[in-house]
C-alpha cells in the first residue's frame, strides 16, 4: 500500500507513520450506528483511501505489524515466543511445543474442535488438569506448563517435536477431517496425544464441568514448534493489550506498551513508526472506546504533522488516512455505512 510521508521541516526526515490493526472495527461501527461515535468513525473512514484487506488472520497479522515473515502457510511457529512472554526461561529440554487445551466433539461423521477460549476454562481447572498430566507423564520427560492465561499451555519434550500444524484458534468450530495433516504430522506423538485424551476423559475436573453442563477439556492440541525468523523492519513501538502482540514484540526486540497514557505519549513525540492493536468485538470492544483511546489521538497527531501517514487495517478492508483526506467533505458517513452494510450482506450470502 502506498502512503504519504511528508518531510519534517526541522530535520528534513520523513514523518513517521502509524498502523492500527483492528480486525472487527467495521463490525463495531455497525453495532454502534447511528450513535455519534460511530458517525465520527464513519466520517473518518469515508474520507480515507480504501484498499482490499490482506490481513484476516490474527497470528500472521500481528507478525506482519512487527516486520516478521512467518514461514509456511499454516500457523506460524509461535511456541518459543509466547513461552518467553508467559514463562520466561523454561527448564532445559530438547523440544518445546504449544499444547493448548481443547474440546473435541464427535458426531457420526466428523470431529469438531473448540478451543478453550470458546468454551471457557478457569485458572484452577487448568492447574488441576496440568497437575494430573504431569503426574502421569512427567517420568517420561514430558512436562506441561501453563502460561499467563489458562488457555495457553506448553509441553517440553525430550526430543525435538515436528514443526507445523494449525493453532486451535484457527480451527475453532471447524470439522477435523479424518487423518488431518496436523495429526499425521505428529509422528510418534500421536499415541501420546491419544493417551492424554483417555486420561482426561473422566477426570475430576471434567466430571465437575459435565455436572455443571459445560463442555469438557478432553484433549490437547500440539502446534507452534519450529523457529520464528527475526524481524526485518521492526517498528519503534508496539501498543495494545494483547498477549500475542506482546510476545511477538519481545521476539522482535520492539518495546511494548498497553496503557493509554503510553500511546498518548508516543503520539505526542513519535519515536518512529508506531503499530497498535485493537481487540475484536468479541472482547467487548466498541468503536466509541476505539475512537477515544486510539483512532482520534492518532488522527490528531496526523493533523498536527507529528505523523506523516496513518493506516487502519480491518478484516474487510484497509484505510489509508492523510492530512489531505480531511477535505474530502463530499464523502458522507451515511453513504459509507450503507455501502458497508451492503457488502456485509453480500459476504453473508456467499457464506
Amino acid at each position: 500500500m502506498s502512503d504519504s510521508r511528508p518531510e519534517r521541516a526541522t530535520t528534513g526526515q520523513a514523518a513517521p507513520g502509524c498502523v492500527i490493526r483492528a480486525p472487527d472495527l467495521l463490525e463495531q461501527l455497525l453495532a454502534g450506528w447511528p450513535a455519534p461515535p460511530a458517525q465520527r468513525l464513519a466520517g473518518l473512514l469515508a474520507r480515507a483511501a480504501q484498499h482490499p484487506a490482506d490481513d484476516t488472520d490474527d497470528e500472521r497479522g500481528v507478525l506482519t505489524l512487527l516486520g516478521i515473515e512467518g514461514p509456511g502457510d499454516g500457523s506460524p511457529p509461535l511456541a518459543a515466543a509466547t513461552a518467553a512472554h508467559d514463562l520466561g526461561t523454561l527448564p532445559q529440554a530438547a523440544g518445546l511445543v504449544r499444547a493448548d487445551p481443547v474440546h473435541l466433539r464427535a458426531d457420526a461423521t466428523r470431529v469438531l474442535l473448540f478451543d478453550a477460549a470458546s468454551i471457557g476454562l478457569a485458572d484452577d481447572e487448568a492447574d488441576a488438569l496440568i497437575g494430573l498430566l504431569n503426574d502421569t507423564f512427567g517420568a517420561d520427560g514430558m512436562r506441561f506448563h501453563r502460561g499467563r492465561s489458562a488457555e495457553r499451555w506448553y509441553l517440553t519434550l525430550p526430543a525435538t517435536p515436528p514443526a507445523g500444524g494449525a493453532s486451535p484458534s484457527r480451527l475453532a468450530g471447524q470439522p477435523l477431517e479424518p487423518g488431518a495433516a496436523e495429526r499425521r504430522g505428529l509422528g510418534e506423538l500421536r499415541r501420546f496425544v491419544t493417551e492424554v485424551q483417555m486420561l482426561l476423559h473422566d477426570c475430576p475436573v471434567n466430571a465437575a464441568r459435565a455436572a455443571a453442563g459445560r463442555a469438557p477439556i478432553n484433549g490437547v492440541w500440539l502446534w507452534g514448534a519450529g523457529t520464528l525468523p527475526p524481524a526485518a523492519a521492526p517498528p519503534a513501538l508496539a501498543w495494545g493489550d494483547d498477549a500475542l502482540l506482546a510476545a511477538c514484540a519481545g521476539h522482535a526486540g520492539v518495546p511494548h506498551a498497553a496503557a493509554t497514557a503510553d500511546l498518548a505519549a508516543a503520539l505526542r513525540d513519535p519515536p518512529g513508526k508506531l503499530v497498535a492493536c485493537w481487540p475484536r468485538a468479541t472482547a467487548g470492544a466498541t468503536c466509541e472506546a476505539a475512537l477515544a483511546r486510539i483512532v482520534e489521538p492518532a488522527v490528531a497527531a496526523l493533523t498536527a504533522g507529528r505523523l506523516g501517514w496513518l493506516e487502519l487495517r480491518t478484516s474487510r478492508a484497509c484505510f489509508a488516512l492523510t492530512r489531505a483526506a480531511r477535505w474530502r467533505l463530499w464523502r458522507r458517513p451515511g453513504a459509507f455505512v450503507a455501502r458497508l452494510r451492503a457488502a456485509a450482506r453480500e459476504h453473508e450470502a456467499l457464506e
